[in-house]
């Protein structure tokens, strides 16, 4: 008898701790961001274009579109993106049609408000070369209508 209620006491604490578990925290990176200011290897970065909207869903992907005022859009660039913790991001750039790129990016990564704060390390694959270089970049979040 002792054996049946330690099992179903077992059960009983299992189905409360997997039922209250706490809910999944929302990404605080999901939606739409607008460029203020892009630096890169600590200089301003004068091929930053500050029309361009980035998205990040919450399946992980993320991509970056120039939007026209008809609705239309070009697709500059698009991938993966993994939160490592609260604070570190991997990026991984695809092609068009999903497959990995030769650029994947490692971001420190600060949510305050509205404001999006990006600063790390870019690597790209140049035939035999692997490059590097540091970006810093301030995004605000696009208002939905």
């Amino acid at each position: 008898m002792k054996k049946q209620s330690f099992v179903l006491l077992l059960i009983l604490l299992l189905f409360f701790g997997l039922t209250s578990s706490k809910p999944k925290r929302k990404n605080p990176l999901t939606g739409k961001w607008t460029l203020v200011t892009a630096t890169c290897n600590g200089i301003v970065d004068p091929g930053a274009r500050k029309d361009r909207i980035q998205e990040y869903t919450d399946d992980q992907i993320y991509h970056a579109r120039v939007y026209q005022a008809d609705g239309t859009f070009e697709l500059l660039y698009q991938g993966k993106y993994f939160m490592v913790d609260d604070t570190t991001m991997v990026s991984i750039r695809c092609d068009n049609d999903g497959k990995p790129a030769n650029l994947s990016n490692v971001y420190t990564v600060k949510v305050q408000n509205d404001t999006l704060h990006l600063c790390g390390f870019a690597i790209k694959s140049a035939q035999r070369n692997l490059l590097s270089f540091y970006l810093d970049e301030y995004w605000v979040r696009v208002k939905e209508n």
